[in-house]
C-alpha cells in the first residue's frame, strides 16, 4: 500500500518557526500504512499569531474577535483570506471564493462555516463544531487540517451539493448526521461522476447513518479510516451510487453497524483495502460492464452476515489477490422475503458476472464459504479451505459461473435462503 506522507510539509501549511504538529491518536484497526489518518484536535500548524503560509490570498483579512470576523466577512471578497488567530469564534458565512485559514485545531475554532458559490476556497486548521461544513455550488473547496464534529442532531459533519472536494488531514468525529455527504444535484451523468473528492489521510468517525456517502462523484481515496457508524436507518461506513466512481487505495473500514462498503449502480476499484467487523464486508451492485471493477489486495474479515456480496446484475467485476475469513451468522432479510440466518463469504447473486482469481482464498465461514446463483456469470477459481462450514454451494439450478474442478453442492432457493439486495440512498 502507498505511503502517505505528512500532508503538512506537502503542503507548505507552516512557518519556518512551526510548532510540531500533535499526531492523530487510533487503535490499530485504525492504522493505514502504519499511521494514523486525520488530525489531532489539539494540533496547532504555526507559532505565528497567524497561519497563511501555501495559500494564495489577493489580501489577508485578520480576525482576532466575533466583531473582527463578522467585519472581514462583510469586506471580503473572491481570492482573499480571512486569518484567524487562537480563540472560538460563532459560526461563519463565506462569501463566495473566500478562504477561512486558522492556527490549527487545538487554537482556532468556529461552531459553523456556510459557503456557497465561487471558483475555488480553501478551509484549514481549525476546529469546526456544532454546525458542521456546508458547501453549494463552489467549483473547487479544499478542506486541510480541520476537526470537524460532534455537530447537532441531523447536522453532517461536512456536507456538498454540486461542489467538488479535496479534503486531507482532515477529521469528522461523532457527526449526528452523514459523516461525510457529496450530492450531484444538478445534470449529473451516469458516467463516472461529474464532480471530484479526494481524501488524503482522512478519518470519520462515529457518524450517524452514513460515514461517506457520495451521489454522482468520482470519488478518490488514498489513506482513510471510516469506522464505528451507527443509527437506526443505516450505519454504513462507505457509499457510493448515481452513477459515480470509486478508487481507493490504503483504505480501513471496520465496526460499522451495517454495510462497511456499498457500491450501487457505480464503478469501484479497491486496491489495499481492510474492511472488518461490519455487518456485511463489501457489497457491489449493478456495476456497469462499460466501466470494469476490480477488487484487489484485500483484507475482508471478521464480518457478519455477507463478506463479499454482488448482487443486482453486477456486471465487469475482477477480483484478484486477497482473503475473506471468518464471515459469522447474521439473521439478514431475504431475497424471497423474511429474514434467515446467513455466514458466506461471498454472496453472488442477481444476474451477476464477475472473474474470481486463484489467489483469492475464503476460510471460515459459519455458512458457506462462496454462494452462487443460477443467475449468475463467469469464472470462479478462489481457494475455498476446509474452514468453511459448507464450501461452495449452488443455489436455485445449474449455474453459468465455471468453477472448474471445485466440489460443490446443491440447494433449492426454498433450502437455502440467499441475502436480500440492499437498497441505496
Amino acid at each position: 500500500m502507498r505511503r502517505i506522507l505528512p500532508l503538512l510539509a506537502l503542503l507548505g501549511a507552516c512557518s519556518k518557526d512551526a510548532t510540531p504538529e500533535a499526531a492523530p491518536v487510533c487503535d490499530s484497526a485504525s492504522l493505514v500504512d502504519g499511521e494514523c489518518p486525520g488530525v489531532s484536535a489539539s494540533a496547532v500548524l504555526c507559532d505565528a499569531p497567524t497561519c497563511t503560509d501555501g495559500v494564495a490570498c489577493a489580501s489577508t483579512r485578520v480576525a482576532s474577535s466575533q466583531q473582527e470576523l463578522d467585519a472581514a466577512t462583510a469586506a471580503a471578497v473572491a481570492g482573499d483570506c480571512i486569518a484567524l488567530e487562537g480563540g472560538s469564534f460563532g459560526s461563519v458565512t463565506l462569501p463566495p471564493g473566500v478562504s477561512l485559514l486558522g492556527r490549527g485545531p487545538g487554537a482556532s475554532g468556529v461552531q459553523g462555516i456556510v459557503i456557497v458559490g465561487g471558483r475555488a476556497a480553501t478551509i484549514r486548521g481549525v476546529t469546526v463544531g456544532q454546525g458542521g461544513i456546508a458547501a453549494t455550488d463552489v467549483a473547487t473547496l479544499t478542506i486541510d487540517h480541520v476537526f470537524v464534529g460532534p455537530t447537532a442532531s441531523k447536522t453532517p459533519g461536512i456536507s456538498l451539493i454540486d461542489s467538488g472536494v479535496a479534503l486531507s488531514a482532515t477529521t469528522v468525529s461523532g457527526a449526528a448526521g452523514y459523516g461525510v455527504a457529496l450530492d450531484c444535484d444538478k445534470a449529473c451523468p451516469a458516467s463516472g461522476g461529474a464532480l471530484s473528492a479526494t481524501f488524503t489521510g482522512v478519518s470519520v468517525q462515529g457518524a450517524t447513518d452514513v460515514g461517506i456517502w457520495a451521489r454522482g462523484y468520482g470519488v478518490q481515496i488514498r489513506g482513510a479510516e471510516i469506522s464505528a457508524t451507527h443509527g437506526t436507518m443505516f450505519g454504513r461506513g462507505l457509499e457510493v451510487d448515481g452513477g459515480g466512481s470509486l478508487d481507493a487505495a490504503a483504505l480501513a473500514v471496520h465496526d460499522n453497524t451495517d454495510v462497511g462498503i456499498l457500491v450501487d449502480g457505480s464503478s469501484v476499484q479497491l486496491d489495499g483495502v481492510a474492511v472488518a467487523r461490519n455487518l456485511r464486508g463489501v457489497q457491489l451492485q449493478a456495476t456497469p460492464a462499460a466501466r470494469p471493477s476490480k477488487l484487489a489486495n484485500f483484507q475482508i474479515v471478521d464480518n457478519r452476515g455477507v463478506g463479499i456480496g454482488i448482487d443486482g446484475g453486477a456486471q465487469g467485476i475482477v477480483i484478484v489477490g486477497g482473503r475473506v475469513a471468518g464471515t459469522t451468522l447474521e439473521r439478514l432479510p431475504t431475497a424471497a422475503g423474511g429474514v434467515a440466518p446467513i455466514g458466506d463469504g461471498l454472496v453472488w447473486l442477481g444476474g451477476s458476472s464477475a472473474e474470481v482469481d486463484s489467489s483469492v482464498a475464503f476460510g471460515g465461514s459459519a455458512r458457506a464459504g462462496v454462494v452462487i446463483d443460477a443467475s449468475s456469470s463467469g469464472t470462479f477459481g478462489g481457494t475455498v479451505d476446509g474452514s468453511n462450514a459448507t464450501g461452495i454451494v449452488i443455489v436455485g439450478g445449474k449455474s453459468a459461473v465455471n468453477v472448474g474442478a471445485a466440489a460443490t453442492t446443491a440447494k433449492t432457493a426454498a433450502e437455502f435462503a440467499t441475502p436480500a439486495e440492499l437498497s441505496s440512498q
